[in-house]
């Protein structure tokens, strides 16, 4: 177990000192904000609906389902049992 901890740590340290830089501080936040991603899914399925019908309505109902679906399974299932503290 010590030498997997090991590994870990030495995986973080070698991106987060070693492949980091000043503008990936300023950038990343944005990436991890949710709503960011709210316009760039908006367009998907909107654009899914519009080129492709019926079936691009039925894709759309299947990604939100699958969305909604994981979403629970990674908050209510997963996350309980990890007890792994998150920085933000």
């Amino acid at each position: 177990l010590e030498s997997i901890q090991h590994i870990d740590e030495r995986i973080l340290y070698l991106i987060h000192v070693t492949c980091g830089t000043a503008w990936q501080d300023s950038f990343i936040p944005f990436l991890r904000n949710p709503y960011f991603w709210s316009p760039v899914y908006l367009f998907l399925l909107l654009w899914m609906w519009r080129n492709h019908g019926k079936q691009g309505l039925w894709w759309c109902v299947f990604f939100i389902v699958t969305f909604a679906f994981c979403d629970f399974i990674s908050a209510s299932m997963f996350k309980p049992f990890v007890h792994r503290l998150r920085p933000c």
